[in-house]
């Protein structure tokens, strides 16, 4: 994947989401979401799944 498409408003937020996160995990979410059986699915589990990648970069876990 070598680029990703969004309304204009959304790309600050989804960058500043991306820069919290390491080429392994944004790998892992792109995964999911090419994964997902309808678009809905794919937003809902990447979401739950950067909730998480996120919550472990504050405790200093990683993941």
């Amino acid at each position: 994947m070598s680029s990703l498409s969004m309304a204009a408003p959304a790309v600050a937020d989804v960058r500043d989401a991306l820069a919290r996160l390491t080429l392994e995990q944004c790998r892992s979410l792109a995964a999911a979401a090419l994964g997902a059986t309808a678009p809905a699915a794919a937003r809902g589990t990447v979401h739950r799944m950067g909730e998480a990648f996120r919550a472990a970069a504050d405790d200093g876990k990683g993941y």
